[in-house]
């Protein structure tokens, strides 16, 4: 497991670090591009620029309070519960990283979220994990401005 995640650590810098070095102006030969690699370029080009999405993250920035509500039961009455929430956009504007503090079941709650926009599958995605289960959620949606 080590040795795979090491090397998928290594491929992922390895290509990232190519691409930056392209985004850069930067090549191993003097010689012009082909069209592929012009292609590619373009297209790295393009899935890498921020946008009006990336944008409406940094609105999403700073200290918010927040009011929870929890049911267990559908037809019983909520667990209501306070927290506060402290958000800040990352890596040049790409990510929001959200870190949200509170209580739940009476108990310390702590969540981590990290929030993008990918311009390859046009959607926002997410992650979330906290310190009250072992896995993390994943979502990925559209932003509805009438919600």
């Amino acid at each position: 497991m080590k040795l795979k995640l090491a090397t998928a650590f290594i491929l992922g810098v390895g290509l990232t670090t190519g691409a930056l070095a392209v985004h850069a102006g930067v090549t191993a030969k003097e010689a012009p591009a082909s069209e592929q690699e012009q292609a590619m370029h373009q297209k790295m080009m393009a899935y890498s620029t921020t946008n009006e999405h990336h944008a409406f993250l940094k609105t999403l920035e700073g200290r918010w309070t927040a009011q929870v509500s929890f049911w267990m039961d559908p037809s019983g009455a909520p667990e209501v519960s306070q927290g506060t929430s402290d958000a800040k956009v990352i890596m040049n504007g790409r990510f929001l990283e959200q870190t949200f503090n509170g209580t739940t079941m009476g108990q310390p709650f702590e969540g981590r979220s990290i929030l993008g926009y990918d311009n390859l599958k046009k959607e926002y995605v997410n992650v979330w994990f906290d310190n009250m289960a072992t896995g993390m959620v994943t979502s990925q949606g559209q932003y509805d401005s009438s919600a």
